[in-house]
């Protein structure tokens, strides 16, 4: 099945496959997720549309007005996505976080409403309380859900002098949980059946590997080789991520930009609390140029978490190599990432 994703340019670059200057304001398709997400996340352009072609069966719309970074419902549009990948689904919003966009167009059709298109369908899925009047003019379907995400009795008394008039082209409401049904039903005599939100069953081979770095982003610690040890995963198609506990604003701007462009690193901002995080880490990763003792390796060792580290003294005292870690030479020549 092939996939066709659509970009607003949002800052001027040229394009590296046809040579061509692509200015603001600009759409152009491309078939390549690795490269659509290192234009978003490089900030280049934005996601406006994902089509998956060859899908099937009926056609379900489910509109969002605004998509969050995180939430209830965004993680709901998650778990639809990947529980009913092989569905006809397209999510369809007037305000995207990328990163949430991206995630669910791997499986499902993705569209950033342009405010004056018009759609066609089998069922129309409201998410929000306000989709109705931003989508029901413009759209024609067999069937219109509204779904009921919240408590509206106890929302009311939070929100004063809120009101909400239901569309009539509604036909039917669905609430996530009996407590959204019982307040919905308080708060705007509304009656809606129980359809309750789901959690997509748990696929141990897709559980990505978390790798953990606690150090400073500075030359002398390796920054350049953690992010060519973080290219070999990505090219190996490894699925992983990257907990960088530093400040990186102190690294020359192109390697700013490398950093936050990848989809496998999250910067943390670093405290003394990150060591934490060790609980849940696969690995601590050290990559230092020079270490004359380094806390962070000790630590995880401590806690029986074994560690990936660079070929210097301070690293080959404690490191026995396939017993509690790995030691790489300089040019990651001895890279075993199946090993790993």
């Amino acid at each position: 099945m092939s996939i066709t994703y659509s970009i607003r340019v949002l800052s001027p670059f040229t394009d590296m496959e046809t040579g061509e200057l692509l200015e603001t304001g600009k759409i152009f398709t491309i078939d390549s997720e690795k490269r659509m997400r290192n234009i978003v996340m490089r900030q280049l352009g934005e996601l406006v549309e994902v089509h998956h072609e060859g899908k099937k069966g009926k056609r379900v719309l489910i509109h969002q007005s605004r998509c969050f970074k995180i939430g209830g419902i965004e993680t709901a549009n998650r778990q639809i996505a990947k529980a009913f990948a092989d569905r006809n689904i397209a999510f369809i919003f007037e305000q995207a976080d990328q990163t949430q966009a991206m995630e669910l167009a791997k499986t499902c059709d993705v569209i950033i409403d342009d405010k004056q298109r018009q759609y066609e369908t089998d069922v129309l899925i409201l998410s929000n309380y306000d989709s109705a009047p931003l989508i029901l003019s413009r759209i024609k379907a067999k069937k219109v859900y509204q779904f009921i995400h919240t408590d509206w009795d106890a929302f009311k008394r939070l929100w004063e002098g809120f009101r909400w008039s239901p569309d009539a082209k509604i036909d039917k409401f669905v609430s996530v949980s009996e407590t959204a049904q019982e307040g919905v039903k308080k708060a705007f005599e509304v009656d809606s059946i129980v359809c309750r939100n789901i959690l997509a069953p748990v696929d141990e081979t897709s559980r990505k590997m978390v790798f953990l770095v606690l150090s400073r982003a500075t030359r002398e610690k390796g920054i350049d080789r953690l992010l060519a040890f973080v290219d070999r995963l990505e090219a190996a198609g490894k699925n992983f991520v990257v907990f960088l506990c530093s400040t990186i604003e102190q690294l020359p701007m192109q390697t700013q930009k490398q950093i936050k462009a990848s989809n496998n690193i999250l910067v943390m901002p670093p405290s003394p609390y990150s060591q934490e995080l060790l609980k849940s880490a696969d690995y601590l990763v050290q990559l230092s140029l020079i270490e004359s003792y380094c806390y962070s390796v000790r630590e995880a060792l401590q806690r029986q978490v074994p560690v990936i580290v660079s070929k210097i003294p301070a690293f080959e005292e404690i490191i026995k190599d396939g017993e509690n870690g790995y030691i790489l030479e300089d040019d990651l020549s001895n890279l075993d990432i199946d090993k790993i």
